[in-house]
């Protein structure tokens, strides 16, 4: 029964090769097709790892402009800082001095008041 089947192959393909011959044509377009469309798949690929690279390289600049920038503004609170503390310090200076000056004319204003000597009255 095996000879009989394998028989009747090779007469159907003996008499009608056009059947096979359309069949392999039509197979290796299919194939040629695929293969294009592969090299255009990897075409796009590369172009898209080049992407991806030069994305990666912008984000670490970017990164990196950010922490500089980081760095200036902590430059630049620590100078303020530095200022305001001399402003704050020469301010709080020039209060302890008016203060004391204030307080002398006061004891001042009271000795010619009282008609004390200064010194007796700081002494009290």
């Amino acid at each position: 029964m095996t000879t009989n089947i394998v028989e009747q192959m090779l007469v159907e393909l003996m008499l009608d090769t056009s059947k096979f011959a359309a069949q392999a044509d039509k197979a290796e377009k299919k194939n040629q097709a695929l293969e294009k469309s592969l090299d255009k798949t990897e075409k796009a690929s590369k172009q898209a790892g080049k992407a991806n690279e030069e994305l990666a390289k912008k984000y670490h600049s970017s990164i990196e402009q950010t922490a500089k920038f980081g760095q200036t503004i902590a430059k630049v609170t620590k100078e303020l800082t530095g200022f305001f503390a001399v402003i704050i310090g020469s301010t709080g200076l020039f209060k302890l001095a008016n203060d004391a000056a204030h307080a002398n004319m006061e004891v001042s204003k009271l000795s010619g008041q009282l008609g004390m000597a200064t010194a007796s009255i700081t002494d009290w």
